[in-house]
């Protein structure tokens, strides 16, 4: 039960987003970084740190920055749209469940069990 309550705090959605990221764009940063230098590779312990710790926050730094400039605007635009969408079916229903009404000679319409729990007049 404890478990689930910190699993389920909001803290963890941008940290795994971000980490996500850093996982998907490590393999770049570690091509440019190993492969685009032109020295003799040796195995020293200090230096295979520094390049770890290099390596992974190069990764995250641009995971947040693609977080911020691409993740994020085509997420907001992407909801703006699916809300929009659902805005206008749910007006179409209505009009079209009055103007049913209407033309049965009803004056009550919206009980029709389709989830949308339309207005009563």
């Amino acid at each position: 039960k404890a478990v689930g309550k910190i699993l389920s705090w909001n803290l963890w959605t941008p940290l795994a987003q971000l980490t996500y990221g850093a996982y998907l764009i490590h393999p770049i940063v570690i091509f440019v970084w190993k492969l685009g230098g032109r020295e003799k590779v040796t195995f020293r312990l200090l230096s295979f740190l520094m390049d770890l710790v290099s390596i992974t926050v190069v990764s995250f730094i641009l995971s947040a920055l693609a977080a911020l400039f691409i993740e994020f605007p085509i997420s907001a635009l992407l909801h703006q749209k699916t809300q929009r969408k659902r805005k206008d079916e749910y007006a179409s229903l209505i009009t079209t469940e009055a103007s049913e009404c209407i033309l049965e000679g009803k004056t009550s319409y919206g009980s029709t069990g389709n989830g949308y729990g339309g207005s009563s007049r």
